[in-house]
């Protein structure tokens, strides 16, 4: 059985079938020691949206910004253990809290969920740092970047992407803090 450094065949289901998020998803390459083609303009694997090419090295795929994939497309990434799942922020927008140092990204996570009490967002998270993606619906017409102590936090929208599922490139899995979400809230 091949090591799983992407999103299981579980998980897949979950973000594409649960989540109704078929269109926007994309493989992600999330093995780290996988090899980078050299026609590819790729520097970094696990992320952006990228597969592998007939020799098996990796590419980033062109026009991803444009692709709206099928069923048929997300069930043939969920047989490759080595792809993650790429979300592109079309319907669902993110909030990237890019704060490695644990304090300070709880800090402004708390922040940003008082200033919402209502709601819950989904938070993506992995052992090995601060950094948190939080999850949710609704208008944001385009990237922003906010600087705060100890990095910055991004708001993804249209043409942006984040990874939902898979292995960061510093090799620690992408967890949730409350288990995968089962709905994003607008």
């Amino acid at each position: 059985m091949p090591h799983t450094w992407g999103a299981t065949r579980d998980a897949w289901a979950h973000w594409s079938t649960t989540l109704g998020l078929t269109e926007d998803l994309l493989p992600v390459v999330s093995n780290p020691h996988a090899e980078i083609s050299p026609d590819s303009k790729l520097v970094m694997l696990g992320k952006v949206p990228s597969d592998y090419n007939f020799r098996r090295q990796v590419r980033g795929l062109p026009g991803w910004t444009q692709r709206t994939p099928g069923q048929r497309e997300i069930d043939g990434w969920a047989q490759e253990p080595d792809y993650g799942i790429c979300l592109q922020t079309r319907n669902v927008k993110a909030l990237d809290i890019d704060i490695a140092n644990p304090r300070l990204a709880k800090r402004e996570h708390t922040h940003i969920e008082s200033l919402q009490p209502w709601h819950v967002f989904p938070a993506r998270t992995r052992p090995d740092s601060g950094k948190c993606l939080l999850l949710f619906k609704g208008p944001l017409p385009t990237k922003r970047v906010i600087p705060v102590e100890g990095g910055i936090i991004e708001w993804l929208s249209t043409g942006q992407q984040c990874v939902v599922e898979g292995t960061h490139p510093g090799g620690q899995r992408y967890t949730w803090a409350a288990g995968r979400p089962n709905g994003i809230e607008e």
